[in-house]
Order: structure tokens, then C-alpha cells, then sequence
């Protein structure tokens, strides 16, 4: 995974996150897009010292990496999590599902309401949008 920084690149000697969940549950159906098998964390992002995952479940989780207590978890309600992008300039976490496209605050890490549903149809790639 790659990681873009905004500020000036700070030295970090070592650091470390340990995820508990191994496994999530998800016997739901998987579509071509999805690889054939059920993965247990099915696309991750990173910005800075956050990492975000989406699972199979439907779970995004934010984890900081300097601070491994810190966490916080959405459920899409849409299915699983497909495919999550960040967009750096407007600070947000766009997030495809198995019917939607939704789109999250990169700060308080809240979903962003949007005028009209943007949805995903069977090519569940964000990079169609």
C-alpha cells in the first residue's frame, strides 16, 4: 500500500497494529468483480497514519497507527465493502458497495449525505465513476 502525506514526511522508526478480527462472517454470494472466493478484508486504503478496511461484512474501520487504541467502524448497509478510494483534495473516503456509491468524512469519519444515490450497477469499480 502506498501512503501520501500533506505535511512534511515525519520519521517513524517502528510502529505497529495488531487487527483481532481474522475472519468476518460474511456467506453472502460474490459476483466475477470479487475474485471468486470470499476474502475476509476485501480492500484497504491508507492516508497518513490512518488505515481504512473494508470487509466482506460490510464493516469500514479506521485504525491509527500511532495510536492503536483508536478505532472506529461504519456499516455500509449495502452489502460488502467492494472497493474504498481516497480522495486526498476533498479529504474523502469514497466507498462502493453492491448497489451504491457512498462517501465518508476523512475527519470525523461520519458518512456524507449527497443529493441524488449514485449507483454501482453490476461493475462495482470506482474508478467508473
Amino acid at each position: 500500500m502506498e501512503s501520501q502525506m500533506e505535511c512534511e514526511p515525519v520519521a517513524c522508526l517502528s510502529s505497529s497494529l495488531s487487527l483481532q478480527k481474522l475472519s468476518s462472517n460474511f456467506s453472502g454470494a460474490w459476483t466475477p468483480h470479487s475474485h471468486g472466493h470470499q476474502l475476509i478484508r476485501s480492500t484497504c486504503a491508507v492516508k497518513g497514519n490512518f488505515l481504512c478496511i473494508g470487509d466482506a461484512d460490510g464493516t469500514l474501520a479506521f485504525y491509527d497507527v500511532f495510536n492503536p487504541e483508536f478505532i472506529k467502524e461504519n456499516n455500509i448497509s449495502d452489502g460488502a465493502v467492494r472497493e474504498i478510494e481516497i480522495w486526498h483534495s476533498e479529504n474523502i473516503l469514497a466507498v462502493s458497495g453492491d448497489s451504491r456509491v457512498q462517501f465518508f468524512d476523512l475527519e470525523t469519519f461520519e458518512i456524507i449525505g449527497i443529493k441524488k444515490e449514485i449507483k454501482t450497477g453490476e461493475n462495482k469499480h470506482l474508478s467508473t465513476f
